[in-house]
C-alpha cells in the first residue's frame, strides 16, 4: 500500500512537473506526516529533487544534467593532488549548491565539457594554486599587494596592502574566498558573511597586533543593500580597536559602483568625490582600512589619503578579504 501510493505521488510529479506538497496532501487526501515520509523516500533514492526552502518548497523530477563519467577520475588520482584540491577548491552550481574538493572540480570540468581532461586539469590547478601561493607571508599569512599598487599610483597613500586571498586564478577562475565573497555580497547570505570573518579572523588578529593597530576604518559600498556586506563583515570580526567612519555620498543623482568603471582615472573620481569621513575626535597612530575585495586600489588609496590629511597617523595599512591577482 505505501509503495503503491508512492508510485501514484511519482506519477503525480512526472505529470504536473513541480508540485508542492500541500497539493499532494490535497489530491491524495493523507496526512502531511505521510506525504513528507513518501518525499523523503523518493529524494533518498534519487527519483525527485527538492527546490526552495519551507515555507516555499517544490519537488520535481531531477533535470537533464552533463554527461556523467565513465570512469569516475577521484578513483585514479594522485593521493596529494587529491588531498589538495579538497581543501582548497568549491565549485558553485547554476542552482547556488556549494559542492566542495574533487567532486566540485569534476561538475565543473564536466560543465565545460573538458571530462577528459580532469586529471591533467587537476595537476595544473594544484600548480597555479601553489604559484599563487608563493605570495603568502610567512606570519601573519598573508598576501602583501604593496608593490602591485606602488606601480599603479604616482603618490601612495597607504603603507601597505595585504589580501586574505586572491579573488580569482588564472585559468580556475574565483578562489574558495573569492566565489564566498562573490555569493554572499549577491545573495545578501548572512551565515557565509560569517564563515568568511572566521576564516579572516586569525591572520587579521595577527596583523593587527604586529603592526599595533589602535585604530580601524571599514570601507562601505558602493550600493545600498538590504544586509551590508561590511557591516554584517565587521559585526562578526568584533574588533575592539576604536573605529573611524567612512560614509559614501553621491553628488550625482545615480550611485555609480567602482567596479562598473573600466578606467583608473574614473575609478579616483568616484572614490575621491563620493567617499568621506564623519568628523570625529579619534585619536589614530596605526590605522588599519578593511575592505571586502581590492581591484585597482583606487578607493582604498583615496580614502587613506583623506584619513593622512584628517588624522595624520603613524601609518596606515590597507587589508581586503580578496585581491586581484593581476599585476
Amino acid at each position: 500500500m505505501k509503495s503503491e501510493l508512492r508510485n501514484q505521488i511519482l506519477e503525480y510529479i512526472k505529470e504536473n512537473k513541480s508540485v508542492r506538497p500541500e497539493e499532494l496532501r490535497s489530491v491524495f487526501r493523507v496526512s502531511s506526516v505521510a506525504i513528507h515520509k513518501h518525499l523523503k523516500a523518493l529524494l533518498d533514492t534519487h527519483q525527485i529533487l527538492k527546490y526552495g526552502k519551507a515555507p516555499l518548497v517544490f519537488y520535481s523530477l531531477p533535470a537533464a544534467t552533463a554527461p556523467r563519467l565513465a570512469a569516475k577520475p577521484s578513483d585514479s588520482i594522485d593521493p596529494e593532488i587529491q588531498a589538495f584540491v579538497e581543501a582548497r577548491y568549491v565549485y558553485v552550481s547554476p542552482t547556488g549548491d556549494l559542492i566542495y574538493g574533487v567532486k566540485g572540480f569534476e561538475t565543473w570540468a564536466l560543465g565545460l565539457h573538458l571530462e577528459k581532461q580532469i586529471l591533467p586539469l587537476l595537476a595544473e590547478y594544484k600548480k597555479i594554486r601553489e604559484e599563487a601561493d608563493r605570495f603568502f607571508q610567512p606570519r601573519p599569512h598573508l598576501i602583501e599587494a604593496t608593490e602591485k599598487l606602488q606601480n599603479t599610483f604616482e603618490k601612495l597613500h597607504v603603507d601597505g596592502v595585504f589580501y586574505q586571498d586572491f579573488y580569482s586564478l588564472p585559468k580556475f577562475g574565483k578562489t574558495k574566498l573569492g566565489a564566498f565573497v562573490l555569493y554572499a555580497k549577491q545573495s545578501q547570505h548572512s551565515g557565509l558573511i560569517r564563515n568568511i570573518a572566521t576564516e579572516c579572523v586569525p591572520a587579521l588578529r595577527d596583523f593587527i597586533k604586529t603592526k599595533s593597530i589602535d585604530t580601524v576604518a571599514f570601507i562601505p559600498h558602493s550600493v545600498p543593500r538590504k544586509l551590508q556586506f561590511v557591516k554584517e563583515f565587521e559585526k562578526h570580526l568584533n574588533l575592539s580597536q576604536q573605529k573611524i567612519e567612512i560614509v559614501k555620498a553621491y553628488t550625482g543623482e545615480i550611485q555609480v559602483p567602482q567596479k562598473s568603471l573600466s578606467k583608473l582615472e574614473e575609478r579616483i573620481v568616484n572614490a575621491r568625490n563620493t567617499f568621506f569621513l564623519k568628523k570625529n575626535s579619534v585619536l589614530a597612530k596605526n590605522i588599519l582600512l578593511i575592505d571586502d575585495a581590492v581591484g585597482s586600489g583606487a578607493t582604498m588609496n583615496e580614502i587613506a589619503g583623506k584619513i593622512r590629511d584628517a588624522h595624520r597617523p603613524n601609518a596606515i595599512f590597507g587589508f581586503a578579504i580578496v585581491g586581484s591577482y593581476k599585476g
